[in-house]
């Protein structure tokens, strides 16, 4: 699993050198990706621009990208778990997460893109 760590690795770069070591220890190249935590310097809000840079190298031919991993509740951002009574409903008490609404538009447009070219079929594999 690709997080990142002190520099972002969801470029084509890392994602074939993750499989070059993969395929060096004997193992399957399958390669998940996480959209958050280091590959966005922490910053949630980038996550749609990461889940389209992955969704591109899956689309242009990338076989080894197994999956995505999106951050992830109803409400976007994160909130201090203090208080229980001031919690809101739907928003994060740990990692900030892109919003319902974002999350939606994020997969139909990955949806689009893949079915576009042809590789939707890939992820049943």
């Amino acid at each position: 699993m690709l997080r990142g760590g002190k520099t972002p690795n969801f470029d084509e770069g890392s994602v074939e050198e993750c499989v070059r070591l993969l395929l060096k220890a004997g193992l399957e190249p399958r390669v998940l990706v996480d959209c958050s935590h280091a590959q966005t310097a922490k910053d949630y809000t980038k996550q749609p621009a990461i889940l389209k840079a992955l969704v591109n190298q899956v689309a242009t031919g990338n076989r080894a990208i197994m999956g995505l991993m999106l951050e992830s509740n109803i409400g976007a951002g994160n909130q201090p778990l203090t208080d229980r009574a001031s919690l809101k409903y739907g928003i994060s008490i740990t990692d900030p997460c892109i919003d319902w609404a974002t999350t939606e538009r994020c997969l139909v447009e990955a949806a689009e893109v893949l079915s576009a070219s042809g590789t939707t079929s890939h992820a049943a594999t």
